[in-house]
């Protein structure tokens, strides 16, 4: 996968020769999919977190927010529960430790929380 994301200005992106190029401003992103020549564009929420050490979710479902802590954290994370996906996420994290921010997930939640080694799965 080729991440991008545009902090300030605008950016260019052609994956190879014969495919359309993408023009993206500040606030956006892609994710290109190098074997299926696919791409998939998203906000640059939690972009230049690697860089500020910082994690904001704004009215985020809990799917988005396990996707955007599985790219931060380096882990995957399946959710599995069902009927919370309508609560929207709204928190702020900085320096904040993997365990911390699936504390305050399971407290807002109410869900189960399951390690084994680099997967966490998430159900109620």
């Amino acid at each position: 996968f080729i991440n991008l994301s545009v902090a300030t200005g605008k950016v260019m992106f052609s994956p190879n020769e014969v495919s359309q190029s993408s023009v993206l401003t500040a606030g956006q992103a892609l994710q290109y999919n190098l074997i299926k020549n696919e791409l998939r564009f998203t906000d640059a929420v939690n972009a230049d977190a690697w860089l500020t050490k910082e994690l904001v979710f704004i009215d985020m479902p809990l799917e988005r927010v396990c996707e955007q802590l599985s790219n931060y954290y380096g882990v995957k994370i399946v959710v599995a529960a069902q009927g919370i996906q309508a609560k929207m996420f709204n928190a702020k994290f900085k320096d904040s430790s993997l365990d911390d921010v699936l504390t305050v997930l399971k407290r807002t939640y109410k869900i189960k929380i399951e390690k084994s080694n680099d997967l966490i799965t998430i159900t109620n």
